[in-house]
Formats: structure tokens, C-alpha cells, sequence
């Protein structure tokens, strides 16, 4: 099986180059060196490999920034991953691409299934969106895997963010009115991987939702993270989390109260359950620490 990866320098990008590359013949392009709005180096980096499977890993991902850099959000999130499905299309591979939780309005109560209507409040949110149709229109051989709160130990996320402020300060203020499905790195990489070589007399191509377990807010994830760093000896001392509302903590962009993504229909094709991301959040913290 072949894979070219676009984004392959980010937190899933490494990931899936890591444990893709003992079993199958990987190319990975960095998004720092590959411009993927460039339809021209698109088509001629499938041409020229010829992958069995194209994963779109790159993808702007600045959720305030995009409120002022509308049009390069949409350029590289929408633009860049038509390139890529339309390369994808022409070459005959399948096309794995993310999508976010950030689809939906955030009104709803319980977890938002591929069928709950969308209404995004943000730019990064349109912009995931219309790649999602961009993306189903040019290459009939898709996968599109919304997920959210994404962590790692490479990369930009939140837990590394938690991290370095706690080391910084003795007081941390932290939203607890915003509710959704903080998800391993490795988890997610692992499902993509399912996908890839799933039978397609098995699993239809479509939308898939992929999230961890459990849900909860991002006051309740800061605290779930200064507490497993404290308990491994990862902080010197444990600062102290002081729960705000949003309307405490103005940014440019509004955020979904509730973003709770279900997984039911991935379950059901892949006969695969979404790990608890404090398993991971503790092997993150463990390979830092190494």
C-alpha cells in the first residue's frame, strides 16, 4: 500500500508517518515546503508517486486567526483540499480527509451524529464545511473524519498549552461552558489507518465522526491534565484552575457551547471503540517526560 501524506509535519501528520512507515511505502510532503493551494505541485506529487491513499493532513488551523485571514483560511482549507481530492480522483486513490467539530452551532444537547445539521458560528468552521463538500464532489472514493480537540505530543494543542502556562504561573483561568470530545492523536491515526485499508464492499465511503471518551469541558480538561502532570512528577507544583465563562475570556472567534461529536457509525464499520483519551493524555505526558 502506498500513502502520500500532505501535512506530514504536524501532529497527525507524524503520527501517521511513524507507524505507517515499517508497514507500507509512505511519502510524506511538510506543510512548511508544500504549498497544497498550488494545484500545479498537487497534481504532479500524485502523478509522480501514484498512491493507493491520499491523507490531507495540512490545513489552517488558527481558530481566531481566521477571523482576520478569512481568505487564507479559506484558501488552504477549502482550495488546498479540493486539489488534493481532485489529484486523488485522477489517480484513482481513496482520499482521507479531517473536518471538526466546529461544523455545528453548539445549540444541541447530545452528541451531534454525520446526519445533525450544520451551522457553523466561525471562519474555521465555514471553511472545514465547505472543504467537507469540496472534497465529496471532487473524489468519489472519500472519507471525511470530523474530529475535535485533537492532542498530541508533537504539534500545537491544548494540553501542551496547559502545560507550558502551568509552568509559567501559579493561577490558570479556564472556560467551563464550552463541552466536546478531547481526542488522542494516536487514536485518531489509528482509525484513519482502518479506514484506509477497509474493504469498500464494508464500509462506505461519507462522513465519519471520530472522538475520545469521555466528553467534558475545557475547565474539566485542564484539570484532568494538571493533575496526571502532577501525579508524574511532570510540575514541580500544582497551580491553581479557576473556572470562567466564555464571555470572561473574549477571542475573536465564538466557540460551540457543546460540540460532542458521536461515534456510533464509525463503531459500527470499523468494530472499533474511540479510546479514553486519559490513557493517551498519560502516554503523551510519559514520552515528554522520557
Amino acid at each position: 500500500m502506498k500513502y502520500l501524506i500532505f501535512g506530514a509535519n504536524g501532529q497527525l501528520g507524524q503520527v501517521l508517518c511513524r507507524q505507517l512507515q515499517s508497514v507500507a511505502d509512505v511519502c510524506g510532503l511538510h506543510s512548511a515546503q508544500f504549498n497544497i493551494v498550488d494545484n500545479a505541485k498537487v497534481f504532479q506529487a500524485a502523478q509522480t508517486f501514484m498512491p493507493d491513499v491520499i491523507i490531507n493532513a495540512a490545513a489552517y488551523t488558527a481558530v481566531d486567526k481566521a477571523e482576520c485571514e478569512r481568505d487564507l483560511c479559506f484558501q488552504v482549507n477549502i482550495s488546498g483540499a479540493e486539489n488534493i481530492a481532485k489529484a486523488a480522483q485522477q489517480v484513482g486513490a481513496k482520499i482521507i480527509h479531517f473536518s471538526s467539530d466546529y461544523v455545528f452551532d453548539g445549540r444541541q444537547r447530545e452528541p451531534y451524529t454525520e446526519t445533525s445539521p450544520t451551522a457553523p458560528l466561525n471562519v474555521y468552521g465555514q471553511s472545514k464545511l465547505l472543504s467537507e463538500q469540496a472534497v465529496s464532489q471532487a473524489c468519489s472514493r472519500h472519507f471525511i473524519v470530523r474530529t475535535s480537540w485533537l492532542f498530541g505530543a508533537t504539534g500545537h494543542n491544548f494540553v501542551k498549552s496547559i502545560l507550558r502556562h502551568a509552568q509559567q504561573t501559579s493561577t490558570l483561568r479556564v472556560v467551563t461552558d464550552q463541552i466536546g470530545s478531547p481526542t488522542w492523536v494516536n487514536d485518531l491515526a489509528n482509525i484513519v489507518i482502518a479506514l484506509a485499508n477497509s474493504n469498500e464492499n464494508a464500509v462506505d465511503y461519507g462522513i465519519y465522526h471520530f472522538s475520545g471518551s469521555p466528553a467534558m469541558s475545557w475547565y474539566d480538561f485542564a484539570q484532568t491534565i494538571i493533575n496526571e502532570a502532577t501525579s508524574l512528577k511532570w510540575l514541580p507544583e500544582k497551580p491553581k484552575i479557576l473556572p470562567i465563562l466564555s464571555a470572561d475570556y473574549p477571542s475573536a472567534a465564538v466557540r460551540p457551547a457543546y460540540s460532542v461529536l458521536a461515534n456510533h457509525k464509525i463503531q459500527a464499520a470499523l468494530k472499533h471503540t474511540p479510546c479514553d483519551w486519559r490513557k493517551g493524555l498519560r502516554e503523551m505526558l510519559r514520552e515528554n517526560i522520557k
